[in-house]
């Protein structure tokens, strides 16, 4: 059986692949590059807590134990330098560290959009579709938007710029000065709140500049909340989202318009929770794996 060292938490990612893979019989450590989450699973690790972080003294000790003197057959990195001792180590790339030049394609990787094929075109990559914790995201009970009440729109960007929040800030003030009482939900919100508040949200607007949609987007659509991106046709993780996503051009007016007819979308989240299961990613994965022959 082997001994799989699963480094990184980016949207949870690392961690769903590890308790997938643990599911199906691998022994696997779970490392968490930063601690963003309030409830910490027991079989996690953390790298690079410091005194700060109140971390208890004994899991600094497993920290020594598990990063300089346990050795793994594999080490799967979630954008992250290697940390473990392990006889093969592989990366998945998230997207800025490549696409702001942090750090280059390694010769053997996974990338989880699709732009970032122009980045690893000469290296021996493959498309991991992202997944999404399926117990969590789920259909909720949703408010319905009717005309003349309230409308909240949710956008919740890790980084405003490449988001594109301005588009979004620009289209709520143009729909409140066409007589719609729009709101505009938005902030950092702890992962653990993430599934209330795309529940409570009429729409969720995300991605308007590169022209692909983020991790949230898949979030929303599994509780049942319509999604508006600005995404381009051969991004698209599958074809079936190309119907899911209501998809907009990259202007104010665009994103505006694509919030009024997103009020009346509906949304098959089952389709959405078949897609983006952890199932289906670790299936890729290990098959990239045992071509690779690391598994």
């Amino acid at each position: 059986m082997e001994k799989i060292a699963v480094i990184g938490n980016i949207a949870s990612l690392g961690y769903l692949i590890g308790k997938e893979l643990r599911s199906r019989g691998f022994d696997v450590d779970n490392y968490y590059a930063y601690n963003k989450f309030t409830t910490m699973p027991d079989d996690g690790h953390v790298i690079n807590l410091g005194k700060a972080h109140n971390m208890p003294f004994e899991r600094t000790i497993k920290k020594v134990w598990f990063r300089t003197v346990k050795t793994y057959d594999i080490e799967i990195r979630l954008s992250v330098e290697k940390s473990v001792k392990s006889k093969h180590s592989v990366i998945i790339y998230n997207g800025s560290e490549l696409r702001d030049g942090f750090m280059k394609a390694e010769q053997k990787c996974f990338i989880t959009t699709k732009d970032l094929y122009a980045y690893v075109a000469d290296r021996d990559a493959v498309f991991l579709p992202r997944c999404i914790d399926i117990d969590r995201f789920s259909l909720m009970s949703k408010k319905t938007w009717r005309d003349g009440e309230p409308l909240d729109v949710g956008h919740f960007p890790t980084d405003m710029q490449m988001k594109g929040t301005q588009l979004v800030q620009k289209a709520v003030t143009s729909l409140r000065s066409r007589g719609y009482d729009c709101n505009l939900v938005s902030g950092s919100v702890q992962h653990e709140e993430m599934p209330e508040y795309l529940s409570r949200i009429h729409v969720l607007c995300d991605w308007f500049t590169i022209g692909i949609y983020g991790v949230v987007s898949i979030e929303a659509l599994a509780v049942g909340t319509p999604v508006v991106c600005y995404v381009k046709d051969e991004f698209f993780d599958y074809p079936e989202m190309k119907k899911l996503i209501v998809n907009c051009e990259p202007t104010a007016d665009s994103v505006a318009e694509a919030i009024l007819h997103a009020t009346n979308k509906n949304v098959d989240s089952h389709k959405v929770v078949e897609l983006y299961s952890p199932k289906h990613t670790v299936d890729v994965l290990l098959e990239a794996l045992n071509e690779w022959q690391m598994v």
